[in-house]
């Protein structure tokens, strides 16, 4: 009986150890989830830092742009000034050579200009050129690569910003993923569980001869983490703990179960070991009839101990001790018996 409990016990862990994997793997899709949200924040950040250094970037532009519209119109004026300048001085210097045959510069210094000489005063204009030419110089460099810097930046921007929506998608699937696998799991485990407890229940009333029972999960509102609990009446008594029940009847439970299980996932093939050792006559009566129902669907293989399991088996095989030290084995073949319907049920006897 304690070998009986415990696989089912076993099949029990295996159930919640398998609701335990699809928890699992929503808590690593959850965890994923929560990694690309970090990482999203990082990007987020990144991007935030690429909008300030274009923001930097476009006010330095503005700022540049405010200062060539202040100066470019000065600058105009100075170089048109200065080429005005030096359009007077060549029309100057080519007249004075056609008219004179000779070049100003050389005249001048052959025939220099007194101080109170004020036709021409070439100090000044000297002076004149060359603070033109300072206040050019002192300008400085404009930068010209800041439109194309603006651009550069844009582009970064526009890129994180098509990289953010990726993300923000990519979490939206996840997240859908998740929801839809919760929804399915709880679908099929509470299907699958609303199916194992009528068949149990059935099957109860058929082995006890009446009575009720059913399944109970702790926590309804959480499944994942909830338990089951067996609630049992045989005929003529009140719901009561497992505990309090006899060995025949915890047997009878459990046979009960053990079929419910069977009966919504059945196999091809079950191994039975002493499960009616615990069964007066009657109960091993009731057992029987109940694996002669589901032996038309599944072949049995039962280790008993009892003549009335053995008579319903198609094959019989014992061990047996002719002499002392030597074991034999012992096989019947009862399927083709006179009065006896066909079955698929193999009883070894120990």
């Amino acid at each position: 009986i304690e070998q009986q409990l415990s696989e089912n016990q076993q099949t029990l862990s295996a159930s919640v150890e398998r609701s335990e994997e699809f928890q699992l793997l929503i808590e690593k899709l959850i965890k994923d989830a929560v990694e690309r949200e970090k990482h999203l924040e990082e990007r987020l950040r990144e991007k935030e830092a690429v909008e300030k250094l274009s923001h930097e970037r476009q006010e330095a532009v503005r700022d540049t742009d405010k200062q060539l519209s202040a100066w470019r119109p000065r600058l105009v004026e100075e170089q048109l000034e200065l080429q005005n300048l030096e359009n007077s001085r060549k029309y100057i210097l080519d007249n004075f050579f056609q008219r004179y045959g000779t070049f100003l510069i050389d005249y001048l210094d052959e025939n220099p200009f007194h101080d109170d000489d004020e036709s021409f005063n070439e100090s000044e204009m000297v002076a004149k050129l060359e603070k033109i030419h300072h206040w050019i110089a002192n300008f400085g460099q404009v930068n010209l690569l800041a439109l194309e810097e603006a651009d550069e930046v844009q582009s970064r921007y526009d890129f994180l910003k098509e990289q953010e929506a990726d993300l923000l998608s990519s979490i939206q699937s996840v997240k859908e993923a998740i929801e839809k696998m919760e929804k399915t799991s709880r679908e099929r485990f509470l299907g699958t569980f609303f199916q194992v407890n009528d068949h149990f229940s059935q099957l109860f009333s058929e082995l006890f001869n009446g009575g009720r029972a059913s399944l109970r999960l702790t926590d309804e509102d959480n499944i994942w983490e909830s338990g089951v609990e067996i609630a049992a009446a045989p005929p003529g008594k009140r719901l009561q703990n497992l505990r309090l029940f006899s060995g025949g009847e915890k047997a009878l439970i459990a046979i009960s179960l053990i079929f419910s299980f069977f009966k919504v996932n059945p196999a091809p093939f079950c191994v039975l070991d002493e499960v009616d050792a615990p069964l007066d006559d009657a109960n091993i009566d009731r057992f029987n009839q109940l694996v002669r129902k589901f032996s038309t669907h599944s072949q049995f293989l039962i280790i008993t101990h009892n003549r009335r399991t053995m008579t319903i088996g198609d094959y019989l095989y014992g061990i047996t001790m002719e002499e002392d030290g030597v074991s034999k084995t012992l096989s019947v073949q009862l399927a083709d018996s006179s009065g006896r319907p066909e079955q698929r049920v193999a009883a070894i006897a120990e």
